[in-house]
């Protein structure tokens, strides 16, 4: 049987050429195709409206009109249609996505977010995983609520904005909250989480607890040119061949960031190139797929500490330093307007809690 596509369904995307190299090299990421309109001019001419999440501008929905020039039985290939620039040439192999395919053609997206961070549920299911990394709901509708203790996540957060609690039954109730955001997070319920998670700073900052909702804007060409005047992938292929790890691109980088940024008090390492590592890969990350609230403040807190530090020795990329020094301005009142709602978050360390007994709920 041919293969065929199906709207609201999560398919693998190469196109060939890319954006980048001198000749031929493909561009590859999941997409998500949202309606299939063929023509039915016997021509094999069809529309797609796709989201297209690793496009080069950032994720992108877009209308894409295709003409499949040949089916087999789990792809298909199809010359892109370009009716404003007729003389591109462009082809698409678009395919069954499946985890192998994700590991081998995507590593920096596999690498920041792979499938444990979304439960057991995304394991088993590259569906669900790639609708928990892109925030899709799911077509057969979002898990029904639940409750921990007798409340659900709404009523926990609206109980948390109560003045008549005192500091301590507002703490025990923000413990409650973080189980549902827990209990939430194992069964794939995204929306939950996030629905809770926004209404966690409620009582923040009676109870000194840092801020909780804010999350830095970071695609801004600011912070973008920052990063990229560190050559990150050049020093992660350094880092490779003096240690192997065998993790992919930006594995090297990764580790760094895991020894020495994933928890709370952050602090600047004494080797600069650690620093500037790790932001690098944490905005390689945040291109890719996005990041987790928590990381997203990390590399705003490291751009706030190295936005007008000069990179390392050898490993400057002109193009964007030359680009940066336009922005240095700009890029110095982003920095000041961060470091004040960052507070003393960088500083304040992670909460360290006893694991807590599965809701017997929870099959």
């Amino acid at each position: 049987m041919s293969f065929t596509l199906h709207p609201r369904s999560w398919y693998g995307w190469q196109m060939i050429p890319g954006y980048v190299g001198e000749r031929c090299v493909p561009f590859c990421c999941p997409c998500h195709v949202r309606t299939v309109t063929p023509h039915k001019s016997g021509k094999g001419l069809l529309t797609l409206e796709v989201w297209i999440t690793g496009y080069a501008e950032g994720v992108q929905m877009m209308e894409v009109p295709l003409r499949v020039i040949h089916r087999g039985k789990d792809y298909l290939i199809a010359r892109i249609l370009s009716p404003n620039a007729p003389d591109t040439d462009r082809c698409v192999v678009i395919s069954h996505v499946e985890f192998e395919w994700l590991r081998q053609l995507c590593p920096a997206l596999w690498q920041s977010r792979p499938p444990e961070h979304f439960g057991s549920a995304a394991m088993s299911s590259v569906s669900v995983y790639l609708n928990a990394l892109f925030h899709v709901e799911d077509p057969a509708g979002t898990p029904p609520a639940f409750q921990i203790q007798g409340k659900t996540a709404q009523q926990i957060a609206k109980e948390l904005q109560l003045p008549q609690h005192g500091t301590e039954e507002r703490k025990m109730l923000l413990h409650l909250a973080k189980l549902v955001v827990k209990t939430a997070a194992k069964r794939g319920n995204t929306e939950a989480v996030e629905e809770l998670d926004d209404f966690l700073d409620v009582t923040s900052g009676r109870m000194g607890i840092p801020p909780m909702t804010w999350k830095p804007e970071l695609s801004c060409d600011e912070v973008v040119f920052a990063v990229l005047r560190f050559d990150g992938g050049r020093w992660d292929k350094a880092l490779e061949c003096e240690h192997p790890l065998g993790r992919g691109t930006y594995g090297q980088l990764a580790q760094l960031y895991e020894e020495h940024f994933s928890r709370r008090p952050w602090k600047l390492h004494d080797d600069p190139m650690v620093n500037w590592g790790v932001l690098y890969w944490l905005q390689r990350s945040q291109k890719w797929s996005g990041l987790p609230r928590k990381d997203a403040r990390l590399l705003a807190w490291l751009f706030t500490q190295l936005h007008d530090q000069p990179v390392p020795r050898g490993y400057a990329q002109a193009e964007y330093a030359e680009k940066y020094q336009r922005l240095m301005p700009a890029a110095a009142e982003l920095a000041q307007k961060w470091t004040k709602l960052l507070g003393d978050y960088p500083s304040t360390p992670d909460l360290v809690e006893k694991d807590e007994p599965d809701d017997p709920s929870d099959g």
